[in-house]
């Protein structure tokens, strides 16, 4: 016990060296008040005995009082204090041997033959451990209570006290302890300290019992906010809405014939085949169908509880319900609500995420791992996914979808989607059933939907009723859709001829049907189709579902003056009567959608021949839908001059400008080109404010893992996009000088707020010292690829000496620019400038927030890089190691998966290829996992272990492994982008070991590249060139040879 303390102070020492020292321990106390009493020969003595000295000491001791019946094997009786001795030995063990380790009171006293008297004390030792151990658990639990820390120091003295006593004791080798009163002389040698043990054991029981209720009254008054913190961290899709919703167009009893085919009770009902999924063409009900599969669950449920079901439906005409991890995180909500009180995997999962500042659950945050903890917890789940084929990646929502019936026995799966040919293929490696939908399995329902539609209509007589009927059972054929578009067309007959010549007129199929809606359009004014036209764009092209509010003001954008906007504002109820039955609106989202997918597919299914000139017709092309909409935006913040939008105003005037601001360059790189559509762009980017407030937006504003490169990859899409006219190039779409001021903009308004402000004057969230270190990870690489590095490193050592003249030098603002000082000196290649500035940043780290804050660890990572480039390889892997240590206890997979492939290279550069293999393996596994196979990460990993393969002379498997990185890179990058191109390059570099002529190639088409991209003068060009040289060389030498 007293090894551990003494080792954590050695520890703390180590690490902290300019640290002030944290809020001492119990045992910190206990150990350094223990230390005090000992005298100096004392210390010496204790220094150097280790934990195994004291295991091998017990076992010695038991083998030779094997014979005496009287004494009980020692090691099983004392085994929970050592084990408490050896957790903290082994958590904290770490640098220095300047303390006395009293684990030589353990030793001392063990090492003895005085059985009877050993007997008494290991007997004592025995009850003080078991006490021992469960007060260290305690510790972790009111690490907060002072009371309690405070009673726990006094009893681990005592116990330290106990155990030098009894050192002392053994130690009096002239006295013969078998002729002294064993429990006499035992009662006089320990009384006094026994006596105190029990007092102070007594004090801090109560204290426990004290800080236990405490702590369960502020548990209770916390559990909402919890609840709340859970939910908005979730941030899940109202799945229970959107059945309600559902289940209110069903007619009961609908889904009988399901329930009771043999598929479904297969699949209901066995362990064997887990996964169902059933297929039906468009418009066939899958969706209603899929109510009844849910409350026939839960009425089992309610029944025996012992079937709680999750579920989800996807829809295209929202894009919170299409993302795999919305999907994931509406399951776990659901999961979730199934419990009284929260699990604890979902408090550390909230409290792992939240530490590494995820405002959001992710798919960092191992979503299936969680599913998979509660569904143990449950016992079984039930889960169903309705319009699979609706999702953003169907693809990858299933991959997950069956990852989560993989992980556990206990968990079914049923789907519900159109045939799609590539989740079949990806389907065929798991055991699963398909039930397809035919015609006459929904004829009962569909005849029963029909009948009770009819009758809510006023006009239908009983012999009308009949003739109606027929004619909509025979013509729906297994279409729920279509019936019900008909039923909602004859809501505008006026006369019962009028009603039977609706449905005998009317087309059978889908898209015959929408035909004839479209037709209909046509027979109203002019001015009503081209706002016809307007509203269904919005709804075909939005890059999200727009609220009415949103809507309103762009069908009504004209010239923006308030009185003529105002009186041009259409009417909610009228935009429904003229647009039905092809949408619906959700007045609890205040949003309008379409009845089905199969709708905007039709009005996007056009010919070349459609044109956009006439503003009324009907169907069009998604590329002109695009320019409009990209047309209404600029125009909006042209004329109404908004810079900065404010989410709290809700004046009509500014209701589409958020959308507007995220949204015109997402239009415009999807529509085709315009002149005039490129005029308004270029005026909209020459207002250097504008401009910098929308980039802000792009960096900071928008969800991507690499938010300059998304920005980067925007602005050459906005470059090809106007390639098409004939304006030459313009500097306001090369923004990287913008995005240094905004960095520092940044930084100026921060420092005019409250530090403990999480959001700045608008209410968004504030930007995070990980998101100003990423963008100027991805600033580096595009002054690398430009050429620019003499540029960033002048502005931001600029900007450094500022700060440090308003402030003390050591400020904690300052890290930042440090960190990014260091990152642009090592790619200068100027490494002891970038390790030493490095090295500041993390002095000021350590001072303000610690040796273990995420922060710190952060540029303790970078350092560990420095000292590999410097090629100070030791302390290279040590400092990633101490990284990593820290970052496996925060959850954060993805900071653990980039230590890993860092200290690999590390490892590589020590001349250990197979080590370094093994980390970058267990990086791209955990990789693959968050983030895809083909991301960038996933590439880089993959070409280092193509590099540890050339370096072990396996060259053939060191080519698998670069043509994997290039492969991916190109369908990622694409052929014109640097990282590309150097794939090749590296790629040529190992074939040269066996097949030249392939390498040569491979060289001239990387030149080929970055002479155009990069230039000539670049040095990755220079280095190309070099290479094409050199085998040239090699390849005439082998001619003449």
């Amino acid at each position: 016990m007293a090894l551990a303390m003494a080792q954590m102070v050695r520890t703390a020492q180590a690490a902290q060296p300019h640290v002030p020292q944290p809020q001492p321990q119990p045992l910190q106390i206990s150990f350094e008040r223990f230390r005090a009493s000992l005298r100096v020969d004392e210390q010496e003595q204790f220094r150097h005995t280790q934990f195994q000295d004291v295991v091998s000491e017990v076992q010695r001791l038991e083998r030779k009082q094997a014979t005496a019946s009287h004494t009980r094997k020692i090691q099983p009786r004392i085994e929970p204090f050592l084990i408490f001795l050896e957790r903290y030995g082994r958590a904290l063990d770490s640098a220095t041997q300047t303390r006395p380790v009293p684990f030589s009171l353990v030793w001392g006293l063990v090492a003895s033959s005085h059985s009877q008297y050993l007997e008494r004390l290991i007997h004592a030792i025995e009850d003080i451990s078991d006490k021992v151990s469960l007060y260290a658990e305690y510790e972790n639990l009111l690490k907060g209570d002072l009371r309690f820390q405070a009673a726990l120091a006094d009893v681990y003295y005592d116990t330290l006290v106990f155990l030098h006593r009894a050192k002392i004791v053994f130690s009096k080798r002239g006295i013969s302890l078998l002729w002294r009163n064993i429990w006499r002389t035992f009662d006089l040698d320990f009384r006094e300290t026994l006596r105190a043990l029990s007092r102070h054991t007594v004090i801090l029981e109560n204290e426990i019992a004290l800080a236990n209720s405490t702590k369960v009254v502020a548990v209770w008054k916390g559990y909402p906010e919890a609840r709340q913190n859970i939910s908005r961290w979730l941030s899940s899709a109202d799945a229970q809405d959107d059945f309600l919703r559902e289940s209110n167009r069903r007619t009961s009893p609908c889904g009988q014939w399901l329930l009771n085919h043999e598929l479904f009770r297969q699949w209901y009902q066995s362990i064997g085949n887990r996964i169902l999924w059933i297929v039906g063409p468009p418009g066939s009900g899958k969706t209603v169908l899929s109510t009844s599969i849910i409350e026939h669950i839960e009425n089992e449920q309610h029944a025996d509880g012992s079937k709680p079901v999750a579920f989800f439906y996807c829809s295209q005409n929202s894009q919170q319900n299409r993302t795999t991890i919305s999907i994931l995180a509406t399951l776990i909500a659901q999961i979730i609500a199934q419990f009284e009180d929260l699990p604890e995997v979902v408090l550390e999962a909230y409290n792992k995420s939240t530490k590494c500042a995820r405002p959001r659950l992710s798919m960092a945050d191992q979503p299936l791992l969680l599913i998979k903890s509660l569904c143990d917890l449950l016992g079984e789940l039930y889960v169903l996914i309705d319009g699979l084929d609706e999702a953003e990646s169907p693809e990858d929502v299933l991959q997950n979808i069956l990852a989560i019936t993989g992980s556990s026995a206990k968990i079914r799966i049923l789907i519900l989607s159109r045939d799609l040919p590539r989740l079949t293929k990806q389907l065929e490696s798991y055991p699963h059933s398909i039930l397809r939908i035919k015609s006459r399995d929904t004829r009962a329902d569909i005849d029963l939907f029909v009948t009770g539609q009819l009758s809510k209509l006023d006009f239908v007589d009983t012999e009308l009723h009949e003739k109606m009927f027929a004619k909509l059972s025979q013509g729906a054929d297994g279409m729920f859709l279509w019936a019900s578009l008909i039923l909602q067309s004859l809501a505008s007959a006026t006369t019962n001829y009028d009603a039977m010549d609706i449905i005998s007129n009317h087309p059978v199929g889908l898209n015959l049907t929408y035909n004839s809606i479209l037709e209909r359009f046509k027979t109203r004014s002019r001015q009503s189709q081209k706002l016809t036209k307007k509203f269904l764009i919005w709804m075909c092209c939005a890059a999200r579902p727009v609220s009415w509010s949103e809507l309103t003001a762009a069908l009504a954008f004209g010239e923006l003056e308030e009185e003529d906007y105002r009186q041009r504002l259409p009417f909610k109820a009228a935009m429904l009567e003229i647009c039905s039955p092809l949408v619906e609106y959700l007045p609890d989202q205040d949003i309008f959608r379409f009845v089905h997918i199969s709708v905007r597919e039709f009005l996007l299914a056009v010919t070349e021949s459609h044109s956009m000139d006439d503003a009324s017709s009907l169907p069009f092309r998604e590329a002109d839908g695009h320019l409009h909409i990209a047309d209404v935006c600029l125009r909006y913040l042209l004329q109404s001059n908004t810079v900065d939008f404010n989410p709290g105003t809700d004046d009509v005037l500014f209701a589409l400008s958020e959308y507007a601001m995220s949204f015109w360059a997402y239009h415009l790189v999807r529509s085709r080109y315009e002149p005039e559509l490129d005029r308004k762009m270029h005026t909209y980017l020459s207002c250097r404010e504008r401009r910098l407030s929308w980039i802000e937006r792009q960096l900071f504003g928008e969800t991507s893992v690499f938010p300059l490169q998304h920005l980067v990859k925007l602005q050459k899409q906005l470059c090809k996009w106007a390639s098409a006219g004939e304006r030459e190039r313009d500097d306001r779409l090369d923004w990287i000088q913008d995005v240094e001021q905004i960095l520092l903009d940044v930084e100026h308004v921060e420092e005019q707020q409250s530090s403990d402000s999480e959001t700045d004057n608008i209410g968004r969230a504030k930007i995070t010292y990980f998101e100003k270190l990423m963008v100027i990870r991805d600033l580096s690489r595009e002054y690398t690829m430009g050429n620019r590095l003499d540029h960033g490193e002048s502005w931001i050592t600029k900007a450094l000496r500022r700060k440090q003249e308003s402030l003390k030098q050591d400020e904690l603002s300052t890290v930042w620019m440090l960190n990014s000082l260091g990152i642009i000196y090592d790619q200068q290649q100027k490494v002891e400038l970038a390790a030493a500035t490095q090295e500041q940043a993390l002095m000021i780290q350590e001072r303000h927030l610690g040796a273990t804050h995420l922060e710190t660890i952060w540029t303790v990572n970078e350092l560990g890089r420095m000292y590999r480039h410097l090629k100070r390889t030791q302390d290279s892997i040590s400092m990633h190691l101490r990284a990593l240590a820290v970052l496996e206890t925060t959850g954060d997979d993805l900071q653990v998966a980039w230590t890993l492939n860092t200290v690999a290279r590390a490892y590589r550069q020590l001349g250990d290829p197979t080590t370094a293999i093994s980390h970058h393996r267990e990086a791209i596994d955990i990789q693959k996992k968050l983030l895809g196979i083909d991301h960038p990460h996933v590439l880089w990993a993959t070409a280092d272990i193509g590099r540890c393969y050339r370096d072990q002379g396996r060259f053939v498997e060191s080519a698998q492994h670069h043509r994997i990185c290039l492969e991916g890179r190109k369908r990622v990058l694409g052929m014109d982008h640097p990282d590309t191109l150097w794939a090749i390059n590296d790629l040529a570099f190992v074939v040269a070991e066996f097949n030249k002529v392939e390498a040569l190639k491979l060289h001239q088409q990387a030149l080929a590249g970055q002479s155009v991209l990069l230039g000539g003068s670049h040095r990755h060009t220079v280095w190309t060139r070099t290479q094409i040289e050199k085998l040239e060389t090699q390849m005439g030498r082998l001619e003449v040879g």
